[in-house]
């Protein structure tokens, strides 16, 4: 469903050219850094001047440094936040979707595996699940009940969230 709902791709994409934009400002800094080096060389060694010139570059590096940490944690913050409300709007569709149809329960399920990708391969083999009546298969409706619900944008990422959650009408083949 993740790779598939409109919603959290652009969610994703949205966080993605943030990230860009951020790393283009970071690639200015980067360049200025690297010309106040050009400069440093050109200075005399032990000199006041080229003392000075050291002790600011030491400090923009460091201020640089500090500042990438902070906006990737914060990036990573966001992308977190953002799975959280897909996540949580994904159970509450299936939620609502299996109480209608009279579910017992619903197990997570890819079937996704490619043969020349070993780790695709490995985590097929490790699951508990190695077979199911593909008719049980409600991801496809979840989706589609996902892309019909209108609501309003979240305050965080903006993704639509319903303003309620009514059952949806949907057929369902036992």
């Amino acid at each position: 469903i993740f790779k598939e709902y409109p919603a959290f791709i652009d969610e994703m994409e949205r966080l993605k050219r943030r990230v860009e934009d951020e790393d283009a400002k970071m690639k200015v800094r980067a360049n200025e850094l690297q010309a106040d080096v050009d400069v440093l060389k050109g200075l005399k060694a032990g000199s006041p001047e080229y003392k000075t010139k050291e002790k600011e570059i030491a400090e923009k590096r460091a201020q640089m440094n500090i500042d990438v940490q902070v906006q990737r944690k914060e990036f990573l913050q966001q992308e977190a936040a953002i799975y959280f409300e897909v996540y949580e709007r994904v159970r509450q569709e299936v939620n609502a979707f299996a109480t209608q149809v009279g579910l017992a329960a619903v197990i997570r399920y890819s079937g996704e595996a490619e043969a020349d990708q070993p780790d695709q391969v490995l985590r097929q083999i490790q699951k508990d699940l190695v077979w199911f009546n593909p008719g049980l298969d409600i991801t496809n409706q979840i989706l589609a009940n996902l892309n019909a619900r209108g609501g309003v944008p979240t305050q965080r990422t903006g993704i639509p969230y319903p303003a309620s959650n009514p059952s949806p009408n949907v057929p369902y083949r036992r």
